[in-house]
């Protein structure tokens, strides 16, 4: 009888344990972006690009913008129901099903879907032109009120350039604000000045494969000219810190990757803390993103407590599923942002922006200062604080064209600012130093 009654006993704690496991299972399913070992996915691998001029038939080029359109659309998080889709994306639509009957070369198709990618505005969203980012003039240009300026030694405009290479500078412009997404006027003007010193890109709209480029630009009424030449790209900055003063780390993130730089970096934060530093400048400037995760260990490290999160839009699709390892292949899952003021703040912490921040490190600007943690100074990033992220990696059939879809959608935590962009606390003018002139305003602190 006792035995009896022990086995309904542990029979029923059993049941209640798996309908609180099915239930909390359920919960996290249905309202988390959950993913299985992440960590061990490896990174997508494309096959090797054809040679532009290889031609496509108009067969092949009808499937490979079939599957474009198709993973775009189950992929991207603006086309959940409910969500706003760029007025210029369907036009752009309908231009490119309009090639569907043709025969092209990859370059002319790669060109066409670029074109279309960018109809999107988002930055996270472009193809990715496997011949480029080789080399880039060795030239210091600022793009102001649509025309291209050459910058003197002093870095202040001396003359409006008007050709590269024998192509008018208006031709080069169009093309980069064509096949390459902005998402503010932050973003054109950083496009153009980067883009148009690309070597491959110059190709593009004609400009002749040779070591010097001639430069025409007008300066004073007259028209003048110089050669410049190409410099391969440098290889990117490592992150790493640096004590300004015995109360002051300076640390200069070029990325927001799990590398071991950046741990460096917060093991280097934690012994500052011990230390009795409370004063940091954290230099975002030209940072690219990365890690989402990464910002939120940089909050732990700098002992952050209860500050604001941004919302989150996740997408799933069969593609997300395989490089992401969310475990749902289908629907989406919205999780809620928090507006909050960080709380018992001990440290003064800088944050360096300009326009060349971007994805993460937007991410992690904007939390700091809707949490009135930080003091934001700069010039506004190119991406806006509200953006896709999170992408995936895909490559057309028949043409091999590399692209990226973004598959989540980061809101900001303060829904009341003004707007979309990154608005800096201190306002440093183009072609300043920011870093200079943050340090001077910490110094009349």
């Amino acid at each position: 009888m006792i035995f009896r009654r022990l086995v309904k006993i542990f029979a029923s704690l059993l049941l209640v344990a798996v309908l609180l496991a099915v239930g909390t299972g359920g919960y996290f399913y249905f309202n988390y972006p959950l993913q299985f070992r992440p960590q061990d996915i490896p990174e997508f691998q494309p096959q090797p690009s054809k040679a532009p001029d290889t031609v496509l038939s108009a067969e092949e080029v009808a499937q490979d913008i079939a599957q474009l359109i198709s993973v775009l659309e189950e992929s991207h998080p603006y086309f959940l129901q409910g969500q706003t889709i760029p007025d210029s994306y369907y036009p752009a639509k309908e231009k490119l099903l309009g090639y569907r009957g043709s025969s092209l070369t990859v370059q002319q198709l790669e060109l066409q879907v670029a074109e279309f990618l960018a109809s999107l505005h988002d930055g996270h969203t472009q193809v990715l032109f496997g011949s480029g980012s080789e080399s880039a003039l060795d030239v210091d240009w600022n793009y102001i009120d649509g025309k291209l300026y050459l910058l003197d030694e002093a870095l202040s405009p001396k003359g409006e350039v008007v050709r590269i290479g024998g192509v008018a500078t208006g031709q080069i412009v169009e093309q980069i604000l064509r096949i390459f997404p902005t998402e503010n006027a932050y973003g054109v003007a950083n496009r153009v000045e980067s883009y148009a010193k690309e070597k491959f890109v110059l190709q593009l709209v004609g400009v002749e494969d040779s070591s010097a480029v001639e430069i025409e630009y007008i300066q004073d009424g007259q028209h003048k000219t110089m050669p410049c030449y190409y410099l391969p790209h440098k290889n990117q900055e490592n992150s790493y810190t640096e004590a300004i003063a015995e109360d002051m780390l300076y640390i200069r993130l070029t990325e927001f990757e799990h590398t071991v730089f950046f741990e460096r970096i917060l093991a280097d934060i934690t012994a500052a803390e011990q230390q009795g530093v409370d004063r940091y400048i954290i230099d975002l400037r030209g940072n690219p993103g990365g890690s989402s995760k990464a910002t939120e260990q940089l909050f732990e490290a700098l002992q952050l407590k209860n500050i604001s999160q941004a919302p989150l839009l996740t997408r799933f699709s069969p593609l997300s599923c395989e490089q992401l390892g969310y475990i749902q292949k289908s629907g989406s899952v919205f999780v809620k942002g928090k507006h909050s003021t960080v709380q018992d703040l001990t440290n003064e912490i800088y944050v360096l922006v300009d326009e060349a921040s971007f994805s993460a490190s937007v991410l992690t600007a904007a939390c700091l200062q809707d949490s009135d943690a930080a003091t934001i100074i700069g010039r506004p990033s190119g991406n806006n604080t509200s953006f896709p992220m999170n992408a995936v990696e895909t490559q057309l059939e028949h043409s091999k064209i590399h692209l990226e879809i973004a598959t989540s959608f980061r809101g900001r935590a303060n829904q009341s600012t003004p707007d979309d962009l990154l608005h800096p606390d201190i306002y440093v003018e183009k072609n300043d130093d920011i870093l200079q002139v943050a340090l001077d305003y910490i110094a009349q602190k």
